[in-house]
């Protein structure tokens, strides 16, 4: 997961109304910019600070990839744009109050890139430009203050109730990469580029509270009374939870996202061979929206099954070098 500020000072309202982001390929002149291109790197599942008028009105979600899609703005604002742009469909959950950036700026200015920064030294306030990226550290910094000052947009986290749902069609929340004609699979690796933020572990722990949860509420009797969250208890057996049914362990590893949709899911060797060893008694829970009220969970069954049947495929994404001593 990634993490983003976009500046809507002139046509937030319209982006908030109609849950999306939208910049243009190029302006009149023919000239386009990094913060319009940036729209291209951003990935279902990023986090977006909404910036209007001095202040963080919003966090969106981002839902999809960025799309051709022509201007969608029916003010005057919008107008000045060329016609032709990219669009990014997000989920927006309004912050209430604001975050007011000069309460902030002190101590995000030192956390800010020296090149395609959102925020200005001199000025003390936001650049102008559209979309910028934001480091994990700034991002960290306001996630902070929207916990402390009550202002949230995961109303879960505030004492309101999960309502959990089970997706049953898996396509529903993880998308499929397309195979290249005559054979499974691309034939070469992924770029071993990962999009890991410093609250990885947070959103880890949430969807792994989520899945303990439901099987405590959904298992029969006998089996949630066996509920373990291991995790928590700071074991790492190649799963996060386990529970006894009909005599044997059931070993569920929870993989989490805030956004709708997973284009991949990280398994470290540890999880991997536990997923061998198990086979039938493993399972891999993925929970969408996991910060959210509303969570999706989906149960895939013996994932090393899935991987042996074509349905999966596994990429080694890191190779660890360990020195040997010789044997004397």
């Amino acid at each position: 997961m990634a993490y983003w500020w976009v500046c809507q000072n002139k046509t937030g309202k319209e982006e908030h109304q109609g849950s999306y982001l939208w910049a243009p390929h190029r302006n009149k002149k023919g000239q386009t910019f990094f913060h319009w291109e940036n729209m291209d790197l951003v990935r279902p599942g990023d986090l977006i600070f909404s910036y209007i008028g001095k202040t963080i009105t919003a966090v969106a979600t981002a839902e999809t990839d960025a799309y051709d899609s022509p201007r969608p703005f029916s003010s005057s604002a919008g107008q000045v744009w060329e016609r032709e742009g990219r669009r990014i469909d997000v989920t927006y959950d309004p912050i209430d109050p604001p975050i007011h950036i000069d309460a902030l700026i002190d101590d995000l200015l030192p956390l800010m890139p020296e090149k395609y920064a959102p925020l200005n030294a001199t000025r003390r306030e936001g650049n102008v430009g559209y979309l910028y990226v934001l480091p994990d550290t700034a991002a960290d910094v306001l996630l902070r203050t929207l916990e402390v000052g009550g202002g949230s947009p995961r109303p879960s986290r505030r004492g309101i109730k999960l309502e959990p749902r089970l997706v049953k069609d898996i396509e529903a929340i993880w998308k499929a990469r397309r195979t290249p004609p005559g054979g499974r699979g691309s034939g070469k690796a992924s770029s071993g580029i990962t999009r890991r933020s410093g609250r990885s572990k947070a959103i880890g722990d949430a969807a792994e509270k989520v899945v303990k949860d439901w099987l405590e509420e959904h298992l029969p009797t006998e089996q949630r009374q066996t509920v373990i969250w291991v995790a928590e208890t700071g074991r790492k057996p190649g799963w996060d939870i386990e529970y006894e049914a009909d005599g044997r362990r059931i070993a569920v590893e929870v993989k989490g996202t805030t956004g709708a949709f997973f284009s991949n899911v990280e398994v470290t060797a540890n999880e991997w061979l536990a997923a061998e060893t198990e086979r039938d008694a493993y399972r891999l829970c993925l929970v969408t929206h996991c910060e959210s009220a509303n969570p999706r969970l989906h149960w895939v069954e013996d994932p090393w099954g899935e991987r042996l049947a074509g349905r999966l495929e596994a990429v080694p994404m890191v190779w660890r070098l360990d020195r040997i001593q010789p044997s004397v």
